[in-house]
């Protein structure tokens, strides 16, 4: 039998399914630093400008703060409605 047959995928992008925990934040702007960028939760993701050192994106190297402890946070709510994770 396929594992996945009559399953519902749930796909969570971890840096933006949960806001970060504020206690966490300064280890998170030590980490992020330049050229990638620490946004507010509330922020809207800004249009992407390619940046020539890097040639990646601005959007690419935009973050959140979200984490894997706050995925964690919400297992009991993704699996009321899913049954397998996609991170």
């Amino acid at each position: 039998a396929d594992w996945q047959m009559g399953s519902t995928v749930y796909q969570v992008f971890v840096d933006r399914f949960v806001p970060p925990k504020e206690s966490q934040l300064e280890k998170k702007k030590a980490y992020l630093q330049l050229p990638r960028t620490l946004h507010a939760w509330n922020e809207t993701v800004p249009p992407g400008e390619q940046e020539p050192t890097t040639k990646y994106y601005s959007h690419e190297l935009a973050f959140y703060g979200g984490d894997l402890q706050g995925v964690l946070s919400k297992l009991d709510y993704v699996s009321s409605f899913g049954d397998i994770l996609y991170l």
